[in-house]
């Protein structure tokens, strides 16, 4: 019974072995991965910062060749003592970097490429709809017709990891959702949720002209111009929420939260008086509207101009949460 067991365990003991290997690689390569920053696909904020901070594994005495692309451009090639370096890199490009060990042998791959986008943004505003301008009034009234009032913000949450010596930043908040990293020593993120803008009000109709019926002499005296439209208030700011995902992080450092109101819109200008007409002077007998006489002629006023419109107001501020 020995005898023939003897190649079960053998296959078991290589069995096992392998299965130590393999598990042993895939801890390996998880650590390595986990050393390595900024995260793939990255969009890097670097407002304030002297530059993207990259870190691989490796020995801290090790030398390392550090190569940083903008599309087919070299932006970096440098030997680096250590595992990680700052790279001053010009913001609004997409970058791919890649690292390799310096040996005796010669290169040795460390950091296959990968991607990263650089962004200088400092401030990100997210509004609300504006209201809509009315494109004509009726002529069934000469009132300008009202803008509209602007949509609310909308209502955001920022939640913050520590991911390495990065932050991760994450947006949401229908129908938005946002993805940064913010590298070490960035100025603070500002995010605004502001209502939208009021709309503009339409001016009001002109006035009809005065008139003269020479067959009846029957006057028809200028019209006053119809009011303008009142502007739109400006919408509410949404409320924003900061969460620190781990209890050492206070997002009060990393972020400035605020919640706007919209500005108004612009009311609509009263519209012009009817033009006056002269009548002429045989019909001064009669019964006529207020005007002034020149000559032989006897001239009705000009129509008064119709009043502006209600300026609109500024829209509330929402509210503000830190957790």
């Amino acid at each position: 019974m020995l005898v023939k067991s003897e190649p079960n365990a053998m296959r078991l003991s290589t069995s096992l072995t392998l299965v130590c290997l393999f598990l042993g690689f895939t801890a390996n390569a998880v650590v390595a991965q986990s050393l390595v920053s900024p995260p793939e696909n990255a969009k890097i904020l670097v407002s304030g910062s002297t530059g993207v901070l990259l870190e691989w594994p490796g020995s801290s005495k090790g030398t390392f060749f550090v190569q940083v692309y903008a599309g087919q451009v070299a932006a970096v090639e440098q030997e680096v003592t250590g595992t990680s370096v700052i790279v001053p890199l010009r913001a609004g490009l997409g970058y791919q970097w890649k690292v390799s060990a310096m040996t005796a042998g010669g290169y040795q791959p460390v950091v296959p490429s990968r991607n990263f986008q650089v962004l200088a943004d400092s401030e990100f505003v997210f509004p609300g709809r504006d209201g809509v301008s009315p494109s004509r009034s009726s002529r069934r009234s000469n009132y300008g017709a009202p803008g509209s009032l602007g949509t609310s913000g909308p209502n955001l949450t920022a939640t913050l990891h520590r991911v390495g010596p990065y932050i991760t930043l994450d947006i949401t908040g229908a129908p938005i959702t946002k993805n940064f990293v913010i590298t070490p020593g960035a100025s603070p993120i500002t995010l605004i949720s502001r209502g939208g803008r009021g709309g503009d009000g339409n001016p009001g109709q002109p006035g009809q002209d005065a008139a003269f019926d020479y067959q009846t002499g029957y006057i028809y005296p200028a019209e006053s111009g119809g009011p303008g439209g009142d502007a739109g208030d400006g919408g509410t700011g949404g409320s924003l929420t900061a969460v620190g995902g781990d209890t050492s992080l206070d997002p009060r450092t990393y972020l400035n939260l605020v919640s706007q109101g919209g500005q108004p819109g612009q009311p609509g200008e009263g519209g012009l008086g009817g033009r006056s007409v002269p009548i002429p002077s045989q019909w001064l007998g009669r019964q006529l509207p207020q005007g002034y006489g020149y000559g032989n002629t006897y001239i009705i006023a000009n129509g008064r101009p119709g009043r502006p419109g209600r300026p609109g107001r500024v829209g509330p501020n929402g509210q503000v949460f830190v957790r």
